[in-house]
């Protein structure tokens, strides 16, 4: 399954935050898609994997942050992310929330 990006077109030089709502297998653990995310953020430039945490059982939120100005190169970053997590077997991703400031 490829995940579509929003077509509007994003552009800060400010921080962007990336909540990412997924699904995960009842093998897997938090600390094993944590270490996944800590991977992910060392090969996508500019972004920079900030917490996870559970939602329900077998749910969980990826916090990442991004540091970048250009569009382009947001788009692209977060496009690998995305795809990486999909091609993950243990996690589906369900919903992304794009935004400067995000509280939860």
């Amino acid at each position: 399954m490829r995940i579509h990006i929003a077509t509007k077109k994003i552009y800060s030089q400010t921080l962007n935050r990336i909540i990412i709502k997924t699904s995960f297998a009842a093998e897997t653990s938090i600390s094993e898609i944590k270490q996944y995310c800590e991977k992910l953020s060392i090969v996508s430039k500019d972004f920079y994997f900030v917490n996870a945490g559970v939602i329900g059982v077998f749910g969980a939120y990826l916090e990442f942050s991004y540091f970048g100005g250009n569009t382009s190169e947001f788009e692209l970053a977060l496009r690998t992310i995305l795809e990486s997590l999909e091609e993950h077997p243990k996690l589906k991703v369900e919903q992304v929330v794009i935004g400067r400031e995000i509280t939860l």
